[in-house]
């Protein structure tokens, strides 16, 4: 079977043999080829020590020479090439302590995390697949490459990860690598909350994001998030709100959180996500959703307004999009939820105001008018908007200053 790669990653191969190196593609990108699917990745490997790699081509920086990676760039592509390695005792479950460089690939190979991910291919000597990659591959199966144990506890995120290419892939976990992560589920605790928290994004984006339920299966969950092993079981609300957004292709990783958290409080939301280290933005979004998205859907163009006013219109929409999640096409509540997605899209195409910068005047015509407090400005303001998202048609210079001038 010949393998498509781009022109460059063949010259960078082709470049590197020339020199009297052997040189692979290897891990992710060679499984999703046989999946049918287009790499996004493509990892080299190679015989040639760092500095070696970095004479071949004057266009490459450091990315972990340490590590032995090196950073080639061509055609303004980044492309990583790594020496072949064997990695030494790892002392804190996550990173070895030192690696060790090897000419063979079978023992780089030998380091990796999953079979499926330890097949490397070059065009001329054809697949490097020393732990049967490629039936794993043929037969939809995630295995540790050898001790699933040590693999495990060189690097305790392989756990989450296997859990994660099972819901990306579709693949079923083999059962010596499930029970290895049964008895090693409580080492998640050793890596950190980014890392845990980008393998979750990934895995509730995935296209079986239902597996989440092996997170608790696992035990891993018990670990992470432990105030979800009671809200996480087969066809629970979560779930069902995850596979809405995948049928839809809803990727907004501010909603796939609110799923998440959907049956929290506004206040634990906001502490998770804290917690998970997301940044203000997502976690004051989330935070919202899941909020509001357990208030009375509006009924008229008036609570949309103010609804909007609250929270504003891209919050707004996303919200339009938890709730049907939350009550799908079989509710009755879902025609609720279309008709407030109408009047919320005619208010944008009618251009009404729905918050304090929209008026038709500011704190500048209030003074103009004698208003020189600054509180009464904004209490004005306020009430202006209020009497505004009543009536769209009050929002002219003329009328607001009357409304101003009342109410002072």
């Amino acid at each position: 079977m010949l393998m498509n790669m781009p022109g460059q990653v063949s010259y960078i191969i082709k470049t590197l043999e020339n020199a009297g190196f052997e040189a692979y593609i290897v891990g992710g990108c060679v499984r999703d080829f046989l999946l049918g699917k287009s790499p996004k990745d493509w990892d080299i490997t190679t015989s040639a020590l760092p500095l070696e790699t970095k004479k071949l081509f004057p266009h490459s920086y450091n990315t972990g020479i340490q590590h032995g990676t090196i950073t080639v760039v061509i055609d303004k592509v980044n492309y990583e090439v790594t020496t072949y390695r064997i990695d030494g005792k790892y002392v804190d479950f996550r990173h070895p302590s030192e690696v060790t460089f090897t000419s063979k690939i079978e023992e780089d190979l030998s380091r990796r995390d999953f079979t499926m991910n330890a097949v490397a291919y070059n065009e001329k000597f054809g697949f490097q697949d020393p732990f049967d990659g490629l039936g794993d591959i043929k037969n939809h199966v995630i295995r540790a490459v050898g001790d699933a144990d040590k693999r495990f506890k060189e690097d305790a995120l392989r756990m989450l990860r296997c859990v994660r290419f099972s819901a990306q892939l579709d693949f079923e976990i083999e059962k010596k690598t499930y029970d290895s992560v049964l008895r090693n589920s409580a080492l998640i605790k050793n890596v950190s909350v980014e890392r845990i928290r980008d393998e979750l994004s990934k895995l509730l984006i995935s296209p079986k994001p239902e597996k989440i339920i092996e997170l608790k299966k696992t035990f891993l969950l018990k670990e992470i998030f432990p105030f979800l092993e009671d809200k996480i079981y087969y066809g629970c609300k979560i779930t069902e709100i995850l596979r809405y957004f995948q049928k839809n292709g809803i990727s907004s990783v501010s909603l796939l959180y609110s799923a998440l958290f959907w049956d929290m409080s506004e206040k634990e939301t906001f502490l998770a996500m804290r917690n998970l280290r997301f940044d203000n933005k997502t976690v004051k979004e989330t935070t919202v959703i899941v909020s509001y998205s357990k208030n009375k859907t509006e009924s008229n163009h008036y609570e949309v307004r103010k609804t909007l006013s609250e929270i504003g219109a891209d919050v707004y929409r996303m919200l339009i999009d938890m709730r049907k999640a939350m009550f799908c096409e079989n509710f009755p509540e879902f025609n609720k939820v279309v008709s407030a997605q109408n009047m919320f899209e005619e208010i944008l195409l009618k251009g009404d105001c729905f918050n304090i910068k929209g008026l038709e005047i500011d704190g500048n015509v209030l003074k103009k008018i004698g208003v020189t407090d600054g509180k009464k400005i904004g209490a004005i303001l306020s009430f202006c908007l209020e009497e505004v998202l009543k009536n769209p048609l009050l929002n002219t210079k003329k009328r607001l200053i009357e409304i101003a001038r009342e109410y002072k």
